[in-house]
Order: C-alpha cells, then structure tokens, then sequence
C-alpha cells in the first residue's frame, strides 16, 4: 500500500480527488504555456480560416523544446486531419469533469467545455475532450484524450511522444512543482505512466498516458488536488477499458 504525502491536508472523496484547489500558478493553462496536449492528433481551440471541416496538419509531439518537434515528426510523422461532427457515444470513452469531480460539490459550467473528433488520412483517429476553467472560483484544468492509430508501431511512437511532451511541458512550470512516478496507483494495457504533480503542501494534480494494442489515452488534471486511497484507479479503470474497447 502506497505511503501518503505527508504533508497533504486534502481530504478524501469517492473521485480520489479532495475539496480544495490548486493555485493558479501550478495551473496547466493554455494561456503562455504550451497546452499538454499539443500531442500528435491534437489541435487548438482555434480553427484556421476556411469552410468547417476544413484540412488541418496533425500536430508533432508538443510546441517545446524544439527537439521534442523534431523527434515526434520523424518517429511519428505527419497527416492531414479533418475534424468530423463527434458520435453521441464519444463522451463515454473520454475521461469528464464528471467523473473527475464525481462526489464532490462541484458546478459545471458547459462554457468550458469542449470535445473533438478529428480523422486522419492515415486512418488513425483522435477524440480530444477539454475542460478549461483555470480562471474560476475553483479553478479546473482536464483533458484526456483516446487516440485509434494506424498500426501498432504508430501507437508505440504516440505513447512515447506523450510522456516526453507531458515531461516537458510540467518541467517548464514553477521550480517548486515536481513530478512523482505513482505507477503504484494505476497499471494499465501494454504499458503505462502514472505521474503525481506535486508541491510541498501536497499532490495537486495528475497525469496518466496508457497503451493498449493501437490505442493510446492521455489524461490530464490540474487545480484539484489528488488522494491516494485507490479511488483515482477505480475512477480511471472503467474509462481507459472503455476507451480501449469502444468504436472510433
């Protein structure tokens, strides 16, 4: 059984999540630093002029640092991508802020919401769901992503380009967070990484990238701060099963 953090105060809930909320500055905002999930098949917010549906290039790894790029587009490879109207059934392979915050009281507010279904020539296909509300009374930061690739070795090259891109992107923050490996709180698939965001009063946030087969899943959460009684485990499970096995 893991040891707490000995110096989190956080309460436990049935999501392994606790009622409190993480600064803004440990905050993985899209605002001044690049979004941790500019992973390959991840696109921003913002659409490039053109009619809906209009092509797209899919992304290389993450925006930093430049070697990552130039890894992720050699081992991975570049496509062009159309974002596709999303199945009314996507939602339940994607990680929520319902689940996140299920037991808690916590508000919703669909403003912040967003999911994305975009499709590859190659083939492969990307589900994307954020919640970005950083800027709130409780500010929230969660995103996952599942992603259908071409063939086994491209599911290899993702799931390596995500935790190199996760690594980097963390790395840039306050000198005063620190990456955990918690692979004691969550095993998942062919292989997987389970990291604690954390700063001297306790955990506050999370990160999680899976493979299984042709399939990788990213998740991503900041602003509530994370217990270790089991629980995120048995929140995470159902969904990368979900993910792993539902249609794209």
């Amino acid at each position: 059984m893991s040891q707490s953090n000995p110096n989190s105060g956080s309460v436990d809930s049935p999501s392994g999540l606790s009622g409190g909320h993480l600064p803004s500055p440990y905050l993985p905002t899209t605002s001044g630093l690049p979004s941790p999930f500019q992973a390959p098949g991840v696109h921003t917010a913002q659409n490039p002029p053109g009619p809906p549906n209009s092509p797209k290039k899919k992304a290389a790894w993450f925006v930093i640092p430049a070697v990552v790029i130039v890894a992720g587009a050699l081992g991975y490879g570049c496509f062009a991508g159309f974002d596709v109207e999303p199945k009314p059934s996507d939602r339940e392979l994607l990680i929520t802020v319902e689940d996140v915050t299920a037991g808690l009281s916590f508000q919703k507010d669909a403003k912040f919401e967003t999911i994305k279904r975009t499709w590859y020539i190659d083939g492969s296909v990307d589900l994307t769901y954020e919640y970005d509300d950083t800027n709130g009374k409780v500010p929230v930061y969660i995103s996952s992503q599942v992603t259908r690739t071409a063939s086994r070795k491209d599911a290899d090259g993702q799931y390596v380009g995500m935790k190199l891109g996760a690594k980097a992107v963390f790395g840039m923050m306050t000198s005063d967070l620190s990456e955990v490996p918690r692979d004691d709180w969550i095993k998942w698939g062919d292989r997987s990484t389970s990291v604690a965001l954390s700063v001297p009063q306790g955990y506050v946030g999370y990160y999680f990238v899976g493979q299984k087969g042709d399939r990788v899943v990213l998740f991503v959460l900041g602003g509530l701060p994370v217990t270790e009684d089991g629980s995120l485990a048995k929140m995470l499970l159902p969904k990368l099963e979900k993910a792993a096995s539902g249609g794209l």
